[in-house]
Parts: structure tokens; sequence; C-alpha cells
């Protein structure tokens, strides 16, 4: 049989399955075609808003190039702003006559007050107001698991979508019908309806197709109950073939909303055909050039990659994170369903205050209020914008839930002030998630203070290695000690710290409980205590820092450490490996005295870390490896947690055996230690934030500021 004839066949039995015998999908001889002429799409775009109501504080510079560099301090964003500039971009496509589509890439949950507080229903109440047309099902929507997701995705009124993910047989999920693979859309002008099959377009109407992408590996970051009897198939060979069949349907118009991260959104992009725009998330990228008010270049923004044939491209968009920008890229269709063009920009939402403090006491003068507007007004990237709450939304949280007693129980009483913003970086060198801060290029380490050396030197985040100092703090105390071992003890000689459990930045002035345990480490994890050998803690370092080392991977794994200190320096041939030019071990002497030694393959060393990373979750299975010592059977693991009070009731049970699980269609291992403690009632496990609200309370009427110890280093190549 020819191959010509194999491929009629196949593409026959494909449309006949659509349209067959037991098909949802109507009959129709002649599905509606797309008419034969150029099209325009705005697409207006967020992602991980993760529960920022009320927006974040955030700084700028009035120019790069300006004389006194003055830098100012304001909000940016939070949801009354986004809906204003979604309503404001819509009036516009509307005005223009231009098709308009509103899109989300998930995890709109985990991140604030709210959402612990209000167990997601405040963020589902409020998301059905924001004009949303369609959403990718993100990692953090399994956070409460999926009896929560069905209660956001039933709440909503708009689709969330995952082409490679299979709720079937999760008895929450399998009868929501919002939750589906694509959504598609009929335009004529700007006028928008949703239709169910490419059959129901009317004459004249430009269909466009909306698939969602979550992530293949959600296993590895959320944890197998949390999604139990839920599956997630290959990003890429799923998203093709639904492509494929839409195609036969006459659909020449393929958005993709993804909940991937940029690296895979570019291999997506690069390993399919016929996906014309990918809107992303889970990677945080802010994609553009923010050197115009001080802040960084992050990427291209509308960047076009070549599909897998070669033969045309894919426009690839993010907006960053936290509820601060708002992306609108416009993309030009031929009359054959080509992309022509794809252009457009990111846009930090400002507040119409502005203040010359970072603790936003000291209002500047009307007079330099005008010169800052004056100059936002004047921007060509338009990079930022000064927008105006939309009082409907503003009016709901404050009513609903900011001003309700919950919330405020919630925040709880005060344990600590710090002197100025203490700020949160994932990967040394990023762009800061909230705030916008970047820390400058450190020339006193070694290899970047040689004369012309254009190397670029990192610390990263400022409150990762409190965070890892806090944990020893608490774990070597008498109380702790007592309780891993009442004999000798077990002195903890390293912390290590995962950077995306760590979720805000310290802001200037009073800090509460809830900041800590609700925002700042939201995710209950209780500590754990192991001994591994040098070899081990090296490898481990090695395994979660190098495939961050792109700027497009999704680096919550980066590990930050407290007890040690190491530099690690990217090779000049290969960009995504690298080596330790430092790896030293922290020692104090009874004097006080400080000095470091280095860490040494076969040496032993009791470390320090979440339950999460130690169960080998997002990318640290070495360190599961390194505890399960290879038969699953011994390990010297012990899990910290208290009852009721975490200075009497202190819990360390040993687990006594670590399962590990290879999956039949992708060989993934998976770590189940055996002993793990049930987190209800009485039992306490966040105590990675109750040893930052110990460690925070300790200080006093000190305030808390950044460590002067440069624990961490990474060392970039010149791009």
């Amino acid at each position: 049989m020819s191959t010509k004839l194999i491929k009629t066949l196949t593409a026959t039995a494909v449309v006949f399955a659509l349209f067959g015998c037991g098909s949802s999908h109507k009959h129709h001889k002649n599905p509606a075609p797309n008419p034969k002429e150029p099209f325009v799409l705005n697409v207006i775009h967020m992602n991980d808003l993760h529960s920022q109501f009320d927006g974040v504080d955030g700084q700028f510079l009035m120019g790069k190039d300006s004389v006194n560099k003055q830098k100012f301090y304001t909000t940016f964003g939070g949801y009354p702003r986004v809906l204003q500039q979604v309503n404001d971009d819509i009036a516009a496509s509307d005005k223009s006559q231009t098709a308009s589509l509103i899109l989300n890439a998930g995890d709109p949950l985990q991140g604030s007050i709210y959402f612990q507080t209000f167990n997601g229903e405040a963020n589902a109440n409020l998301l059905k107001n924001m004009k949303i047309d369609a959403m990718a099902v993100g990692n953090h929507e399994f956070d409460l698991g999926t009896p929560a997701l069905k209660m956001l995705a039933t709440t909503v009124n708009f689709p969330m979508l995952a082409d490679n993910m299979d709720a079937s047989k999760n008895d929450d999920l399998k009868d929501v019908s919002s939750i589906k693979s694509y959504q598609l859309f009929a335009y004529k002008g700007a006028s928008k309806r949703k239709i169910g099959n490419v059959s129901d377009a009317k004459s004249g109407e430009v269909v466009v197709a909306v698939i969602g992408v979550a992530l293949e590996n959600m296993g590895d970051f959320v944890s197998d109950s949390n999604f139990a009897g839920v599956t997630f198939s290959s990003e890429i060979e799923s998203t093709q073939k639904e492509i494929d069949t839409l195609k036969i349907l006459g659909v020449d118009k393929v958005v993709v909303v993804s909940h991937i991260g940029l690296a895979a959104d570019k291999k997506l992009a690069q390993g399919t055909t016929g996906i014309d725009l990918i809107v992303g998330g889970h990677s945080h990228t802010l994609l553009g050039d923010f050197t115009n008010i001080g802040l960084t270049d992050n990427g291209e923004y509308a960047e076009m990659l070549s599909q897998k044939t070669g033969d045309a491209k894919t426009c690839i968009v993010q907006a960053g994170s936290n509820a601060q920008a708002v992306g609108e890229v416009q993309v030009q269709f031929d009359k054959d369903g080509n992309v022509e063009t794809c252009q457009g920009h990111n846009t930090l939402l400002s507040a119409d205050e502005f203040y010359s403090d970072e603790s936003q006491q000291t209002k500047v003068t009307d007079e330099t209020k005008a010169e800052i507007e004056n100059y936002i007004s004047g921007l060509e990237n338009k990079d930022l914008k000064i927008v105006t709450e939309n009082p409907d939304l503003r009016s709901q949280i404050d009513t609903d839930y900011k001003n309700s007693q919950q919330y405020q129980d919630a925040i709880g009483s005060q344990i600590g002030v710090s002197a100025h913003t203490i700020y949160q970086v994932r990967r040394p060198g990023d762009l800061s998630e909230v705030g916008n801060y970047q820390e400058p290029i450190d020339t006193t380490v070694n290899e970047c203070s040689a004369t012309g050396s254009k190397l670029r030197c990192y610390h990263g985040s400022q409150v990762a290695p409190l965070v890892g100092q806090a944990f020893l703090d608490w774990l070597n105390s008498d109380d702790v000690q007592n309780a891993l071992d009442a004999t000798n003890g077990r002195h903890v000689d390293v912390a290590l710290v995962a950077a995306g459990g760590v979720r805000t930045n310290i802001k200037s002035g009073a800090f509460y409980e809830g900041n800590i345990r609700l925002e700042m480490l939201p995710f209950k994890n209780h500590l754990t205590v192991m001994t591994i050998t040098g070899a081990e803690l090296k490898s481990v370092l090695m395994s979660t820092i190098a495939p961050v080392l792109d700027a497009t991977a999704h680096a919550g794994k980066f590990p930050y450490v407290a007890g040690m200190r190491y530099t690690f320096v990217q090779s000049a041939s290969d960009n995504t490996i690298g080596t330790f030019s430092q790896l030293q071990l922290k020692q104090t002497s009874e004097d006080g005295t400080v000095s470091w030694q280095n860490i040494n393959d076969a040496d032993s060393y009791t470390i320090a870390v979440g339950n999460y990373n130690a169960n080998g979750n997002d990318g640290w299975s070495e360190l599961a490896k390194a505890e399960a010592k290879g038969d699953g059977t011994t390990t010297n693991r012990q899990d910290v947690y208290f009852d009721v009070d975490p200075k009497t009731s202190v819990r360390t049970p040993a687990v006594k055996s670590v399962t590990m699980t290879a999956t039949e269609k992708d060989g993934k291992t998976t770590y189940t230690p055996v002993g793990e403690p049930e987190c209800s009632g009485n039992t306490f496990c966040d105590s990675d934030a109750q040893s930052f609200i110990n460690f925070s309370k300790a200080l006093g009427d000190t305030e808390l500021v950044p460590s002067t110890e440069k624990n961490t280093t990474l060392v970039f190549q010149p791009k």
C-alpha cells in the first residue's frame, strides 16, 4: 500500500472518529471554512498571578541615563489594575474592530494570605470577573488537591485547558466539562463567540483554537496524593496530535496557552508544527527590555522561533508573575493563516502614588510626581504605565476578604522589623519576581576581580540564606538537639534551601507571623535531617544548579545554603554545565572565630532541608538517592516537626526506609519515605516557617538585615 494512500485513510479515520457514531461533535459534511483573508488577533495575557490581589512593592529609575538616577518606589499591579488594563485593551480592540483574546497561563493560586485563609475560594470568585477567555492548568492548581481544583473550575466562567492531562480516573474531575484540551473561538470583526465544534462556526467567521498544555512532569512539583488518578503525557506529542486533528477540520490559527516554563515553550515550538503563538507561564519570565526604567533586559518579547519543519515560525510571550504586568501581543495572519508579524510588549502596572523611600512613607513632591508621570507617559516601549484600580474589583476584595476578621486573624502578631526590604530572587542575577530588585555584579569574587574580567558574579536571594540560617539555629537549639538524640545530639552542619520554596520579599518595616507562615514559606514543609557524604552533597548541588544556568529555565530548584559556601563557575564552552571553584564548610570556634574548611568527598556532613526536596521533588532526586543509599531500605533521616508547641513538643521520628518506584511509561523514579507525619489536628508540620518565626523573634528589637556572608555565588560567562 502506498504511503499517500495510508495518509489518506488515516485522515479519513480521524474525521470519521470526530463526526461518526458516538462522537460528541455534530455531523456536518462541510465545516464552515475560515475566509481566505488576512486576520489580526490582539492577545492580552497574564500568568502566575499567585493571589497577589493588592499588588506588590515596585521600584524603578526615571531613565537609565538619568543624571541623578533617583530611585522611586510604588506598587505594581494587583488584580484591580490587571482588570482595568484588560478592560482598556479590550476597548481599544473594539474601537479598531480587531479580534481580542484574553488568556491566563496558569497558577493564579498560592502566594498570599488570601489564598491560605480562604482556601482558593477568593481566587475563584475574583477570577470570574477578570474577563479571561481561557486558562492553562498550572501546578499550583493542585496545591489543595483535586476537590479544590474542581471548585475552581466550576466557579470560574472560562475553560481550564490541558491537552496532555487525563482526569478520567479522578472522581473529582472526571465529569468537570470546563476542564478540556482546547477551546475554539469564532470571530467576525471584534465579535467573539465560544464554539464547541468547528462546524458551529458561521459563514465568514474566523476560527481560532486555543490549546492548553500542562507540565508533563507534574509529579516533580506536586505531591502524588494531590492529583491521584490524574495523568500527564508528553507536552510535544499531545499538542501535535491535537493540532493535526484541528488542521484536518480546517483550523489554521492555533494559540497555545501553556504552564511549562519558557525553556519548555521553546522546545515545544521547535518540536512541533502548526503553533502560531505560545502564551506561557511557570518560569515567571517578564520578557522585554526594562532598562529604560532602571530594571533589566529579560529577553526578547514575542520572539519568533522556527518550527520543526523549518518552514514556519512560532511566536512566544510570557508576562512575569505576581500580577505585576499584563502582556499585549498583536498577531497578523495572512490569508492562508500564516503568521506575518507578531509584536507587542509587557507593561508593568504602576499605582499613581510614588515614594522616595522603600518603606513608602515619604511621598514625592507634586513637582516630582508630575515629572515622573510625564516620563512614564512618554515611554516608547510602554514598559511602565500608571493604571487606576478597577473600583468594582477593589471593592469586592476589600468588602469580602481584606476587611474580614478572618483575614485580620490570619495576619497574626508582629514578629520582627526589617531595616530595608530584603529581596528574594530565584536564580542569582535574575530580576526579582516581586520588587524588581537585581543585585549588582560582585567584583570581590576571585573570578570576577581580575583586571579586564567579563565574568558576571551574583549571590542571588537575600532571603533564602536567612531562611537557611533559621533552620540551623532551630535545629541546633537544645530543645531540638535533645529530641534528635537525647544522649549526644545531632549537630546540623548545613542547611539547603530551594529557591522555589521561598515566595516573597521581606518588606521594609514591621512584618507579621502570617507574612512568614502563609506567604513567604507557605507550603507547610517540615524539616528533614540526614547525614550524607561530601561527594553526595556536591552531586545534589551540581544537579540543581546546572539545569537553571539557562536563563529560560524554571529556577525553583536552585539551591541556597547556610553553614557552608560555594562558588559555581559556568563553563565557557558549554553554558549548561560548570564546576565548583569553592566548596567550604563554616567552622565557628568557642570564641566566635569563623574559619572555612574545604568539604571533602569522603567525609560525612549532617544537612537540613525541607521534606519536599528531601523526597526528590523539583529536580532534587540526587538527595533522595543519597538518602536511600541505593537500596531503598536504609536511611539515617529524621523528620522534625512539633505538636502544639515548637519548644516543648518537638517530634523527630526516624524515616526507616525510602521506597523507590520507577513509572512504567517514562522511567521516572519517585521516592516515598515510610513514616512521614500526618499533618493535622495538633500536629504542625510547617517547621520551616516556624524556625524563621523563632529566628525573627529572637532578634527582639534588633532590625532584621541580610546576611553579610556570601554563601552562594554563581559566576556566569559573558553573554
